[in-house]
């Protein structure tokens, strides 16, 4: 084996081990979940809502993202993840503002 060889097949290696460590070109996907069952009543689920709220405010412009909800059952935002806009962010934070502590709807608050 030549050096060239020795110094191609160090370069393959370094880039299988550490293929990119670029972020800019990267997609991001958030998937939140937020437990609205019953035992979340009162103040806890009020407090769970503001979170999500603030973090979903946070995200940066070029994610994709769901909120799923469970209690007795479970619920997705949306079918698949979607783009992070100001209609889905508004979508997003009335679910989150809903403030309903189980699937059965039964409001407090």
């Amino acid at each position: 084996m030549d050096i060239r060889e020795l110094k191609s097949n160090a370069i393959e290696r370094r880039n299988f081990l550490a293929p990119s460590l670029k972020f800019d070109d990267q997609k991001f996907e958030f998937i939140f979940v937020l437990d609205r069952s019953g035992s979340m009543k009162g103040d806890k689920i009020v407090l769970a809502s503001r979170a999500l709220v603030l973090f979903l405010r946070s995200l940066p412009s070029t994610c994709i993202f769901n909120v799923i909800g469970f209690g007795s059952r479970y619920e997705k935002l949306y079918a698949t993840s979607v783009q992070y806009s100001q209609n889905s962010l508004e979508q997003a934070t009335s679910y989150a503002e809903s403030k309903y502590a189980s699937f059965d709807f039964e409001k407090f608050g």
